[in-house]
């Protein structure tokens, strides 16, 4: 556990609004519980173990009112690089939050001993922004001061301060440097960023630029930014300023999309710390929001680099992929609260999607082509998350293809899903990572689900559903699986299965499960598996083999079913 010593007169604070004003409305607070409780002022604290870091106001509550965004740096108090986290949502946590509302630790204990600080900035829902740097001590006091402190250390490595690869929905990824120096003011171009409608300026400026091949630089505005739908066409080059809020007029169509990328090559746009956002008045009156996306690559573009930023609340997809896009890379992005997807993509090739976040929305990613001549062509999902989505985690679906489609190829590696479809009830709906076939159609390729993990699904973990055996190939390698089936609406009860209804062609198979780790330590699953074919065929090369520990399955052994009869491996 951790522990904490208040430190009298110690603890210097930068305080202040960036229009110069003192006397911050908002202050850092620390607690040695995951809820928060008797949390302490951070500045002045000596630290010992895991401490839970938030921002708060006067009230000392873990949901402060009137924040649109907290930015947070450590031992940057001049705030010269990227921020190591940002927050868009209550509870403001320095190092993220869990699924279920409790706060992820800062190991305090893996930092050098001595000094240190960290500051926010926080952009409230009106008002300039406030930054506050809040000093402390790890490992011993501050000097001067008199205690005791207890509590076993963390192991491992010290901390420097410095960003590093981050591998939970809340920690840091490794951001590049800031804009640089001969980028291009935007407010070269007039002015901007100070309530009013900024479309025209943006467009000019990226539009200048591009034709110019320099970089246009945005840096933070006296207020937010507005802005109506603008496009990149080929070469534009854009830089986003930590801590630049860029916020959707009114008025988006029902089709309009913020930023679009169509029919161009070799854009970028870099926004470590940065923010897209659309208020949710803008399509919360719709019976099916889908189209309002933040970032839309089409129109066959390539070599588009997308990285950084956040987009909140956007009546479509956070990133739309499609019109057979190529070499498409989307990096460090996070999409919060899009009334659609996190990530869809319909088409694209030899494109690959790293380090994103994609947290409560319908579906974390969809990757599910409308038409037969839409590519899923050499497509990589790595390192990533979804989170808190209402449907589904990660979803690949290839029932637009025929024989003569592309053959696909899909590779979804190191994908950590986590509570996706709590409370839903449709049996079809909150799996982790989902399949959905060809139904008959002869279809060459492959889908690899590659040690990924699931962590308190809806329904199953994985359902590879109407995947027929002259279809491509769909492997899951060393799936983790922790808690499934919250609902109770899993097949069979079932952590995992392959199955389908009636009305099937031909035989189900070419699905593999091999080092499938599985533990159900609330009493949600029957079994580990479940095989099922509501048509009546057979199954055809299948497999569940060499199964790491499998724990917690109420009627196990058998481990699973293959069409209603127990068994505990299969391999067909």
């Amino acid at each position: 556990t951790g522990s904490f010593a208040a430190c009298g007169g110690h603890g210097v604070e930068q305080t202040g609004v960036e229009s110069g004003m003192l006397t911050p409305s908002f202050t850092l607070l620390v607690s040695t519980s995951d809820t928060r409780s008797s949390p302490i002022l951070l500045s002045g604290a000596a630290l010992k173990g895991p401490a839970y870091i938030f921002t708060s106001d006067a009230t000392h509550s873990p949901n402060p009112a009137g924040i649109r965004q907290v930015d947070y740096w450590l031992d940057d108090p001049a705030m010269t690089t990227p921020p190591r986290h940002v927050e868009h949502f209550t509870p403001y946590d320095f190092t993220g939050t869990k699924a279920d509302s409790t706060a992820k630790p800062w190991l305090s204990s893996k930092m050098t001993k001595g000094s240190h600080s960290i500051t926010e900035r926080v952009i409230p829902t009106s008002g300039p922004a406030e930054v506050y740097t809040a000093t402390f001590a790890i490992g011993s006091l501050l000097a001067g001061d008199a205690g005791v402190e207890t509590g076993a250390p963390e192991t491992g490595a010290p901390e420097t301060g410095a960003p590093k690869p981050g591998k939970d929905a809340g920690s840091d990824s490794v951001a590049p440097a800031a804009c640089p120096a001969s980028a291009v003011s935007l407010l070269t171009f007039g002015s901007a960023g100070k309530g009013g409608d900024d479309t025209a300026v943006f467009q000019k400026a990226i539009n200048s630029t591009a034709g110019a091949g320099q970089t246009l630089r945005i840096p933070v505005g006296s207020a937010l930014y507005n802005i109506s739908p603008i496009t990149f066409p080929s070469n534009a080059n854009v830089c986003l300023d930590s801590g630049v809020v860029i916020e959707a007029n009114p008025g988006y169509g029902q089709y309009d999309i913020m930023l679009g990328v169509s029919g161009a090559d070799n854009v970028q746009i870099i926004g470590y710390g940065a923010t897209f956002h659309m208020a949710t008045s803008e399509w919360s009156s719709d019976s099916d929001p889908e189209y309002r996306h933040c970032l839309a690559i089409t129109g066959g573009s390539s070599h588009v680099t997308a990285a950084g930023f956040s987009c909140v609340t956007f009546g479509g997809d956070g990133v739309y992929l499609g019109g057979n896009s190529s070499n498409v890379t989307v990096t460090d992005v996070t999409a919060d609260g899009c009334a659609r997807d996190g990530l869809t993509v319909i088409s694209a090739k030899d494109s690959t999607i790293k380090g994103c976040h994609f947290i409560n929305g319908h579906t974390g990613v969809d990757m599910e082509p409308n038409v037969a001549t839409d590519a899923l062509d050499n497509v990589t999902l790595e390192d990533s998350f979804t989170t808190n989505n209402n449907w589904g985690g990660v979803n690949v679906s290839t029932y637009a293809y025929t024989s003569a489609s592309t053959p696909i190829k899909v590779t979804v590696a190191r994908h950590t899903d986590e509570n996706t479809g709590k409370g839903m009830t449709q049996f079809d709906g909150a799996t982790s990572f989902s399949a959905n076939g060809t139904n008959g159609v002869a279809l060459g390729g492959s889908v690899l689900f590659d040690t990924c993990t699931s962590i308190n699904s809806g329904s199953r973990a994985a359902w590879v559903a109407w995947w027929t055996a002259n279809g491509p190939s769909v492997t899951f390698k060393d799936l983790t699986v922790v808690n499934p089936n919250q609902n109770r609406t899993a097949v069979d009860g079932a952590a995992i299965a392959v199955g389908r209804g009636g009305g099937g062609v031909g035989d189900q198979g070419n699905a593999f499960f091999t080092g499938t780790s599985i533990s159900d330590t609330g009493g949600t699953i029957d079994y580990y598996f479940t095989f099922y074919d509501g048509s009546g065929f057979p199954f055809t090369n299948i497999q569940f083999l060499a199964p790491g520990s499998l724990s917690g399955a109420s009627k196990a052994p058998p481990n699973g079913l293959l069409n209603g009869s127990g068994v505990n491996t299969v391999n067909m």
